[in-house]
């Protein structure tokens, strides 16, 4: 079967960022978990937790997901230096993700849709004592002005 999302000629990273971030971006403050998977495109997921409940997937796609790997070796050094490597539920990393939310509709075994949200990963910084420290990642070309956002 052709796989029809895959590109059939190089994209530019003007071309990909209109792709991940057609609209606004907004400061999410959430907890990067240990769980990390690639999607079949090479993009990088890996889970956070968004208040005390909610589960969502970050998603570092395109030239982002090189740079996603530092964060993905932060989260392992913090397993490794509780005690807790096999537990990554208690595991998290304070993180402000500067990104655009995605609508995914799937449908389950009895035949409802339902819709999820997925963060798509601009640029990221740290928790570091109280306050989030240097972004990291890269501003989209197509968005304007990185000193709009509230940043709370």
């Amino acid at each position: 079967m052709i796989d029809r999302r895959k590109m059939r000629f190089p994209t530019t990273d003007e071309m990909e960022d209109a792709t991940l971030f057609a609209g606004p971006l907004q400061n999410v403050v959430l907890a990067l978990t240990p769980e990390l998977r690639r999607t079949s495109r090479g993009d990088v997921v890996i889970m956070a937790r968004v208040g005390t409940k909610r589960e969502v997937p970050v998603i570092f796609a395109g030239r982002r997901a090189k740079l996603a790997h530092k964060l993905h070796r932060q989260l392992n050094r913090l397993a490794l230096a509780s005690g807790h490597t096999g537990e990554a539920a208690r595991i998290e990393l304070p993180v402000m993700v500067q990104g655009a939310w995605h609508a995914h509709t799937h449908r389950n075994e009895e035949g409802w849709e339902h819709k999820t949200y997925r963060l798509m990963a601009a640029t990221w910084a740290v928790y570091d004592g109280g306050k989030p420290g240097v972004f990291e990642g890269e501003w989209p070309l197509n968005q304007h002005d990185p000193e709009a956002l509230d940043y709370g």
